[in-house]
């Protein structure tokens, strides 16, 4: 009988005789060591022996994962076996919403050696163009992983919420791994806070707005003269007071630099029917 040459089986035989043939066949995932399909039996002085007996080999796929932005860890590189693939930080598996997956060791086309079934490349994670924000200018200085996009907020606005009018949005990405810019900000127009209480005077005309040059007509009460910087405006009752900017250059504020006081002997007194201001805001300077 023909030796047992482990791997193989045994598939057909013409016979014992000299120059007989008998042909093997490797198993699934297994080549034949040295490539001679069919075995020859020949005599040497009175004992038939087979020679080139073919000896089956077990086919694996490669260890090193081909893509050089990722990490493979796997334990087993024989047909049937699963490598786990994950890339580096800043990268995703190409076209899909993931940074790692698995793959197959599998035969190739041919049946002749194997391969992993799947070995897509990783890619890096990239930020698109940067958000439009309302009433501001940017700049990008890239759109990698950790690059920034500065903002900036027109005059008379400031980044919302703070006291800046400038701020910058980082390249991240989302649990999709899709590059988004992180902290984009919107900006929010400097306006006044409450109209101011003035002594011996009553708002005369509310303002229309309390954005930045705005104004507010204020009229001393009967009796009282306007002053501006302690000086008397003689015949003048009325006066303007203006929302500006404060020194900070983020805030705004009433600004009075009027004030109503008694004329001579006189002194200023309130006139049941005029219109007071409800207000909690004291002028500043």
């Amino acid at each position: 009988m023909p030796e047992d040459p482990g791997n193989a089986t045994l598939l057909d035989r013409t016979g014992l005789s000299i120059n007989d043939t008998i042909l093997y066949q490797c198993p699934y995932g297994y080549q034949i060591r040295e490539y001679l399909t069919w075995v020859t039996l020949i005599r040497l002085s009175v004992v038939a022996s087979l020679i080139s007996l073919p000896l089956a080999s077990a086919l694996n796929c490669s260890d090193i994962y081909p893509d050089t932005k990722a990490i493979s860890q796997l334990s087993d590189v024989s047909i049937g076996a699963v490598m786990h693939v994950v890339c580096d930080p800043g990268y995703r598996v190409f076209g899909l919403k993931t940074d790692n997956f698995n793959t197959t060791c599998e035969l190739d086309k041919t049946g002749t050696d194997a391969d992993w079934c799947w070995i897509p490349p990783c890619e890096e994670i990239i930020c698109p163009e940067p958000d439009v924000v309302a009433m501001a200018t940017y700049v990008m200085n890239g759109n990698e992983l950790g690059d920034n996009v500065t903002y900036t907020c027109e005059t008379n606005y400031k980044i919302s919420n703070t006291s800046t009018n400038v701020t910058d949005a980082i390249c991240g990405y989302d649990e999709d791994f899709q590059g988004v810019w992180i902290g984009v900000p919107t900006c929010e127009e400097i306006i006044c806070p409450d109209l101011p209480t003035l002594s011996n005077a009553f708002i005369e005309a509310l303002p229309t707005n309390t954005r930045i040059g705005d104004a507010t007509v204020y009229q001393c009460v009967d009796n009282c003269s306007a002053y501006l910087d302690g000086v008397q405006l003689r015949f003048t009752k009325t006066f303007n007071v203006t929302c500006r900017v404060d020194d900070d250059h983020f805030t705004a504020v009433w600004i009075a630099n009027y004030t109503c006081d008694g004329r001579s002997i006189y002194t200023c007194r309130w006139n049941v029917d005029i219109f007071t201001a409800s207000v909690a805001h004291t002028p500043a300077g």
